[in-house]
């Protein structure tokens, strides 16, 4: 939970870097709060209809997704900068399945050791126990 604390502390802070476990944590914890808006909105029978009739609206998951879109997208942009790439590849996001694969695939690489042209690491790296 420390993970997803720190995320929300800094959900509009896309400078510095992020760590891959700081990432995909705050990234679960996104899919399962999704996952239990969705399930209110199904148990409390709260689908509703959308401009186009096939596509029903479901409002707590929508706020939910509202909520932490932010967040997602800041520390996104961070954990891109500690991969020493960029942040506008998060734009990546917007091309349906194969954007989110290779998205994905950036953010799952280890990111740089050293400091890089975003900052210094955000934790320094363990040293191995002799």
């Amino acid at each position: 939970m420390t993970w997803v604390f720190r995320c929300l502390k800094r959900y509009a802070s896309f400078s510095g870097r992020a760590g891959l476990l700081e990432c995909f944590v705050f990234l679960g914890f996104v899919c399962a709060c999704l996952l239990v808006a969705f399930g209110v909105d199904l148990a409390m029978g709260w689908s509703r209809e959308n401009l186009v009739s096939w596509l029903r609206w479901y409002p707590a998951f929508e706020t939910t997704r509202l909520l932490l879109m932010l967040p997602t997208f800041a520390v996104t942009s961070r954990r891109l900068h500690d991969c020493g790439r960029s942040a506008w590849w998060g734009v990546l996001w917007l091309l349906p399945v194969l954007g989110w694969v290779y998205l994905l695939h950036l953010l799952a690489q280890d990111g740089d050791q050293q400091a890089n042209r975003y900052g210094p690491p955000d934790f320094p790296a363990q040293r191995p126990i002799n």
